[in-house]
């Protein structure tokens, strides 16, 4: 397999005299990285003083370096709801001979259906393409998790003159994405919680709760 190191190469010695104490050394042509046509093996003879008296074949065997398993992974991100989504990233495990991606060619390409405008939920990211010729490349899909964006409500500050009407309570909502707006979502509230006894001057807290949303799955208030 690729990136592995060679077996031992041997081979077979027939016809010679065994008191000529013929021997081979079994060696292979140069060559690490898979090929379509295999590498030779073949045998040097000694001692080569000897080799006159012999008319020899030499028949050579073939040499064969296979794929190695390459695993490719999508990593798992997430984001808040209306954001782009963020850069895709691959993870590897099986390189060999200090390869990396750069090995691969093309590389895989990790994608997803979400974009800008989806939901919060979970999506899957998806690996496709990706050859090499000394690698067999397998995947696995990553997930894309889409949160809650955040809305802030923002009470409006008030000013009264003891024994004045009471101002109308208001609030500023900031934090909508993809277009939405107070107008399309909002169809309750805010309202407040305020207390203290207003005929005496002094400063009271105007704090807004239950604020309701005709689509609340995707924002966080």
């Amino acid at each position: 397999v690729y990136g592995d190191l060679d077996p031992t190469l041997s081979g077979a010695l027939t016809g010679f005299l065994v008191a000529d104490g013929i021997t081979a050394t079994y060696g292979r042509t140069l060559g690490e990285t898979v090929t379509i046509v295999p590498y030779s093996i073949s045998a040097v003879l000694q001692p080569t003083n000897l080799l006159d008296n012999y008319d020899i074949t030499y028949n050579l065997a073939d040499f064969t370096i296979t794929q190695a398993q390459l695993h490719a992974s999508a990593d798992n991100q997430s984001r808040l709801y209306g954001e782009n989504n963020p850069n895709f990233t691959i993870s590897y495990s099986g390189f060999k001979n200090g390869d990396n991606e750069i090995a691969l060619n093309p590389k895989p390409v990790a994608g997803t259906v979400a974009n800008q405008a989806s939901s919060v939920g979970t999506y899957e990211i998806t690996l496709t393409g990706g050859s090499s010729t000394n690698y067999t490349i397998s995947t696995s899909n990553g997930v894309l998790e889409i949160t809650k964006a955040k809305l802030i409500v923002t009470a409006d500050d008030k000013v009264i003159e003891c024994c004045f009407t009471f101002p109308s309570l208001s609030s500023t909502i900031t934090g909508f994405v993809n277009g939405d707006t107070q107008a399309s979502l909002v169809t309750g509230g805010p309202y407040y919680n305020i207390s203290g006894n207003f005929n005496w001057a002094g400063i009271y807290s105007i704090v807004p709760k239950n604020l309701i949303l005709s689509n609340s799955s995707n924002y966080e208030i």
